[in-house]
């Protein structure tokens, strides 16, 4: 086992890399959404980024204010102009542009997280807590405005959740290939949004089977390899059926994809070249 977590690792490194900036912009739209959200309903944040304020003289942040509060992405160039009528896929596309694909503070989003990297699975389960508490308040609002903030942030973790398990299934694929030959079958998906695009997710049932090999057992050794990015996908799946919508996808413990039929495009097998 040892052998097959040293030869993956290299490649989970460079994937993580790659990826990040796709999911990376969608966690900094959710927050951001979740941010005004916490405005909104409180009149000034209390769950989300509250300490983005101190030392302004004012009730709450702008978003390039919020960006510098939370961001560490190495060398960003400031967001000039008005973001407030663009749709979610927009904004991520404005910050992928202007270089926010970096890694961010996770205890300047909910402050009772550690700045430590594997709080991160600490981070989505607490940031869940405030978003059902803020759904609740939102049912209270006559602001049309609520109801979108609220919108916006359920679409960007959908977003996030899907490139996460994109992450993941191809971090497998590439991992059953080089540690067990295996050929994997795959189903093509779409994303919540056009920005997330159709991709490509390995079929874990029709891979085992197509490979005669017990899936479940060689999926938990994969689990094993990857860690608390398994947990996140879970915590994710878990804060959308809290907040009331359970159509996304998610890799079961039997190796199954459990996922709304209008994400599943077609099937087909990748070739072990």
């Amino acid at each position: 086992m040892r052998l097959l977590v040293l030869v993956f690792l290299g490649y989970f490194i460079s994937s993580v890399v790659a990826c990040f900036s796709e999911y990376g912009v969608y966690e900094r739209t959710l927050y951001w959404y979740a941010y005004k959200l916490d405005v909104a309903v409180h009149g000034k944040p209390r769950q989300i980024a509250e300490r983005c304020t101190r030392n302004k003289a004012k009730s709450e942040c702008n978003f390039q204010e919020f960006l510098n509060f939370i961001d560490k992405s190495p060398s960003p160039k400031r967001i000039a102009g008005d973001i407030s009528g663009n749709s979610v896929d927009e904004l991520a596309q404005t910050l992928r542009d202007h270089g926010y694909t970096g890694k961010y503070k996770p205890h300047h989003v909910i402050s009772s997280i550690l700045d430590e990297p594997e709080q991160m699975g600490a981070l989505f389960n607490r940031f869940s807590d405030a978003m059902e508490g803020l759904q609740d308040k939102a049912k209270n609002s006559n602001d049309p405005s609520v109801s979108t903030l609220l919108e916006n942030a359920k679409t960007s973790l959908k977003a996030v959740m899907y490139l996460r398990e994109y992450e993941y299934s191809n971090g497998l694929i590439e991992w059953l290939n080089d540690n067990w030959g295996y050929v994997s079958v795959v189903m093509e998906m779409h994303g919540p949004t056009n920005g997330a695009g159709k991709r490509v997710f390995i079929d874990l049932i029709q891979t085992g089977k197509r490979n005669g090999v017990d899936i479940t057992n060689i999926h938990e050794k994969y689990k094993e390899v990857v860690g608390i990015n398994s947990g996140i996908i879970a915590t994710l799946q878990e804060s959308l059926n809290r907040l009331g919508d359970e159509t996304m996808a998610m890799i079961g413990d039997d190796g199954s994809w459990r996922l709304h039929d209008t994400y599943l495009v077609n099937q087909a097998k990748i070739k072990n070249t």
